[in-house]
């Protein structure tokens, strides 16, 4: 059992970030999800699971993996109180051949749905074409909400 603290340093060791290589940072933090389980989180009631988002906005394009975890706690207004999200954002500058693409979001609720995860990252217009371009920048948070 790790903590999503420990899991954000993992992150940001990460070399692939440093490079800004999106493809590699997405890999590792989906390997992570698979491997390491959050102390104090049920996945069967959604407490560990993966936020795949994407929008565009004055010329940029942003593109977010985030791990959101909810401790397992017996009263569920303070289960709610403690979601935390360790979010990576990679922001882009909008090129002539960046994909006609608005915004939008997709969940993967537990580590046996990562292969078909994957598969729709694999599959995104977008998310190839983040791979061919240097991001403007990346940023790691940790917030609670």
């Amino acid at each position: 059992m790790s903590s999503i603290a420990s899991i954000q340093e993992g992150v940001t060791a990460c070399p692939a970030l440093a490079d800004k290589d999106i493809a590699g940072v997405f890999d590792f933090f989906i390997r992570l999800y698979v491997s390491e389980r959050i102390d104090q989180t049920n996945i069967e009631e959604d407490g560990d699971m993966l936020l795949y988002q994407w929008s565009r906005q004055g010329g940029h394009v942003e593109l977010d993996l985030t791990r959101q975890i909810m401790l397992d706690l017996e009263d569920p207004d303070e289960a709610a109180d403690s979601m935390t999200q360790l979010s990576i954002t990679f922001r882009f500058a909008e090129t002539a051949d960046t994909p006609s693409i608005g915004s939008g979001n997709v969940w993967c609720n537990s580590p046996a749905e990562v292969e078909a995860f994957r598969a729709m990252l694999g599959d995104s217009a977008l998310f190839a074409w983040a791979r061919q371009v240097v991001a403007a920048g990346v940023r790691v948070t940790l917030d609670r909400l």
